[in-house]
């Protein structure tokens, strides 16, 4: 299906979308965003908008693309592989942490975030948590514990010229960025849709409880 949009989108015509179930085509879609191929991604779904006006994945989406900013300078290819990517601005006195939920993504594919991102002048580091504790491990590429990966959140701040900290997390992430955000003084965090406790006891008739019981 991945093939057929990309196809779609070189020979400007609709994909074939009477074959296959438009859930299908919704995770093409949402592959094709992941992988940051976002020009097929918004033909695929503008497509399948028009072809499935109710579908509110597609509608959505196209409100979102309505309001992307330009990519002119804002191209960002996100290594789906990495638990650590820094994008620096030159002249930024601002270090945003951002931590990703256990999807790997901020509430969207990091491709698409980062184009209203790389608007504000702070030096973003894109942060991942594989092992999906909620960062309480650390992120591995630095360190083997939250106190190292904690003195080496530090480095990067020195390294960027960074004289202030703010941190962003969304779901999973969204705890980790109020739990990091504390130990590294930060001066603003937003938590989108995050856990705030994560014990046993408040946790047990949840359906985080599982992931709870890990920790």
């Amino acid at each position: 299906m991945i093939l057929e949009i990309e196809a779609a989108l070189r020979e400007r015509r609709s994909p074939a979308f009477n074959k296959i179930q438009p859930a299908e085509w919704v995770v093409a879609i949402d592959e094709l965003f992941v992988t940051s191929r976002l020009e097929a991604a918004e033909y695929g779904v503008r497509q399948l908008h028009a072809a499935y006006p109710r579908l509110a994945y597609a509608r959505s989406l196209c409100g979102l693309f309505d309001r992307l900013p330009s990519k002119e300078r804002t191209t960002f290819t996100d290594d789906l592989t990495k638990d650590l990517q820094i994008v620096p601005h030159d002249g930024a006195e601002t270090v945003l942490f951002l931590f990703c939920g256990n999807g790997h993504r901020l509430g969207m594919p990091l491709a698409l975030i980062h184009r209203w991102l790389a608007q504000i002048p702070v030096s973003l580091v894109y942060l991942r948590d594989f092992r999906k504790l909620y960062y309480l491990a650390g992120v591995a590429s630095l360190g083997s514990t939250r106190d190292e990966t904690l003195e080496a959140m530090h480095g990067i701040v020195a390294s960027l010229g960074g004289k202030r900290i703010a941190c962003y997390g969304s779901s999973s992430g969204g705890f980790a960025a109020l739990h990091y955000g504390l130990d590294l003084q930060a001066q603003a965090v937003a938590c989108l849709s995050g856990p705030t406790n994560l014990s046993p006891e408040f946790n047990a008739h949840t359906p985080r409880m599982v992931a709870v019981e890990k920790l």
